[in-house]
């Protein structure tokens, strides 16, 4: 008997989607035996892939009945993954629920994954689009840490910034410093969630997942503030809380100087955000940075200062384990260990270092700034503790939580963080509601 020819498998796409694991709209076509296409020309279905609803239901099988079932849903509530759309393999991205995908992902090949437009508009009644770029793959160790929306986003020079944010609101644009990333603010994020604010934690070039060119001369305060400023226009942050640590201050702060309209409140930790004065004696750590050979050979080989972050700490134990792991895991290879050794060097050690310019322009602007401002400090910081007095007179004597607490105090004291960024808030939701009765 004759069968007539035996029919093709589906195309790839479909044999991939059974699973619902692709997060965009494919077009299929579905071909017919010869015997039906002469009774009907070719046809084109649209499998349109629901991830969000498949994503809910598997956490529904998963979960086990009772006060375990419920105790596990609402830890995963509490982690802000209920709100996941579109996504794709190594992240998935959160989406604002009035938003919607503007368009389906354009083709590219099967080693690139599409862009997704975001909508990320920070004022009432405007709506912003960044085409965002998939973050890359984090092993599972770090990411059950970070359980935020990743991305990556162009920012000039050919490079791109990783960023994690979680949350809705009035924008907290969290800033680290040399040689962290954007996981030293995952224990201030989550001490934050449901408190109305969009909290944002980008990586600086060089940094983390963002990329890391390998010219020392890409790294100075000026390109730093570039790159950043490229992100927050990008994501059209207005009445931004900035919150910054170490060379998060200067590069933080920095942006600003052309954007003054746009920062609402600051949250200063332990950092420097003025120039030195004549006569200043840099900190050992910053000499030695300076050294040819030797610093080279330390940052670049043994490696520091990723290595010994512990150090710095009030609390030896605060960076241990996976932690200092994961600090260390993103310059896993020789060739990226660039920037912490460059930013290093960024430090002023001499009067005529080329920082200093720019370092005036940081200290112009946070000394002029009249919105609400607090400090959270750690006294057993062995490189900044010193700053204080100097940063409190700069800012203008605002409120200043002391702890006991190193350098990354991030690790060990993010409740009390938190405590400033709502304080700051709070103040800053006040005067804006007083400016709104003035004009009515």
């Amino acid at each position: 008997m004759d069968w007539g020819p035996r029919p093709r498998k589906p195309p790839l796409g479909a044999r991939a989607n059974r699973g619902g694991l692709l997060p965009c709209r494919l077009s299929l076509t579905r071909r017919r035996t010869p015997a039906s296409r002469s009774a009907a020309p070719l046809h084109t279905e649209t499998l349109a892939t629901t991830f969000p609803k498949r994503q809910a239901a598997a956490r529904a099988r998963r979960a086990k009945p009772g006060a375990e079932g419920a105790a596990k849903a609402k830890r995963s509530a509490c982690r802000g993954r209920e709100d996941y759309g579109w996504g794709w393999a190594g992240g998935v991205t959160k989406l604002n629920q009035t938003s919607q995908p503007t368009q389906d992902p354009p083709p590219k090949t099967p080693a690139a994954a599409p862009a997704v437009r975001f909508s990320g508009g920070a004022r009432r009644g405007t709506l912003s689009f960044v085409e965002q770029l998939p973050a890359p793959e984090l092993p599972s160790w770090i990411a059950k840490e970070v359980p935020f929306t990743r991305y990556r986003v162009a920012v000039g020079d050919g490079l791109h910034m990783h960023v994690m944010e979680t949350g809705r609101g009035r924008p907290v644009l969290m800033v680290h410093g040399n040689p962290t990333w954007g996981f030293l603010y995952r224990k201030v994020a989550m001490c934050l969630q449901g408190q109305g604010l969009r909290l944002i934690m980008p990586d600086l070039i060089g940094f983390g997942f963002s990329d890391k060119p390998r010219d020392f001369a890409h790294h100075t305060i000026r390109n730093h503030s570039t790159w950043l400023g490229s992100l927050i226009d990008q994501l059209d942050l207005h009445d931004v809380i900035l919150v910054c640590q170490d060379w998060g201050g200067a590069l933080g702060t920095h942006p600003f100087t052309t954007r003054q309209d746009r920062l609402g409140g600051m949250v200063v930790l332990n950092t420097v955000l003025d120039a030195p004065s004549p006569g200043f004696k840099p900190t050992a750590f910053h000499r030695f940075s300076h050294l040819p050979l030797v610093s080279d050979f330390a940052f670049r080989l043994l490696p520091l200062p990723q290595a010994a972050l512990h150090l710095a700490q009030g609390d030896k134990g605060s960076i241990r384990g996976n932690v200092a792991r994961a600090y260390r895991y993103p310059f896993r290879n020789i060739a990226d260990r660039v920037a912490p050794l460059a930013t290093a060097r960024m430090a002023v050690d001499r009067m005529g270092h080329p920082s200093i310019p720019a370092l005036e322009e940081c200290a112009a602007l946070a000394g002029n700034f009249d919105g609400p401002k607090a400090m959270v400090w750690g006294r057993r910081d062995p490189i900044l503790a010193r700053a204080l007095k100097r940063t409190k007179a700069l800012l203008g004597d605002p409120p200043v939580t002391e702890t006991q607490a190193g350098h990354f105090l991030q690790e060990e004291v993010p409740e009390e963080i938190a405590a400033a960024v709502l304080d700051v808030n709070a103040r800053l939701s006040r005067a804006s509601a007083q400016a709104a009765q003035k004009q009515a």
